[in-house]
């Protein structure tokens, strides 16, 4: 159609722009999430006045939870991560000594007691780069085998091809990409430690998990 040869004449990144990044889910998909989201709001109406048939209290409708603090990047509007022209005393007070990995074992308590509360529906992020964990397809598999609605939030720098054929093989529900520019000039100036082609590399991360997709 006309939209589509319009399409086909943008730059890469201007697609990118038009086509949506996340994927679509058929009408059933989104009746059964919202299906869990209520039975969740009802358990937690519930507890509010006593009534619960489970010893623990329901847990939260969505949880996000950081599996890694260290970064590869360094962004102008990062206060956990700035470069080191953004650093201010506020900035250092948010900083870790040990910036530390979530181990899987530790994850899997975490999925375990949330799932058990009727927690359907999470989000790995981090104070820094989720991909940094090694265990981050693990962990999906580990979530989508009980049946939870996942996402992650990245940068897109460490999406390679593996990976990205694994989430989406895995059924991965939302990937959230921290992008914060739309051409290979403006990049640099947010993601101060990249260049213009590192945003080229992102873009082809993204547009190899999407073509995968299809």
């Amino acid at each position: 159609n006309r939209l589509m040869g319009e399409m086909e004449t943008l730059p890469l990144e201007e697609k990118l722009i038009k086509e949506p990044l996340y994927p679509t889910f058929p009408k059933l998909d989104k009746m059964v999430k919202f299906g869990k989201k209520l039975r969740q709001c009802v358990r937690i109406a519930l507890s509010i006045w006593g009534i619960t048939s489970s010893k623990k209290p329901p847990g939260p409708i969505y949880a996000q939870f950081g599996i890694a603090d260290p970064c590869n990047h360094k962004c102008v509007m990062c206060g956990d991560h700035p470069p080191e022209t953004h650093v201010s005393e506020t900035t250092k007070s948010a900083f870790y000594n040990t910036p530390g990995i979530m181990s899987f074992e530790h994850y899997k308590g975490i999925v375990d007691d949330l799932h058990e509360r009727g927690t359907a529906d999470i989000e790995m992020v981090g104070q820094g780069e989720p991909m940094l964990n090694k265990h981050i397809v693990d962990m999906v598999a580990y979530a989508k085998k009980k049946g939870m609605y996942v996402r992650i939030v990245t940068n897109g720098s460490r999406l390679f091809a593996k990976q990205a054929e694994a989430f989406v093989d895995l059924g991965l529900d939302r990937l959230q990409l921290s992008l914060n520019a739309g051409d290979p000039e403006t990049y640099p100036k947010i993601h101060v430690t990249e260049s213009p082609e590192n945003f080229k590399k992102v873009i082809a991360n993204i547009r190899y998990l999407t073509d995968y997709k299809q």
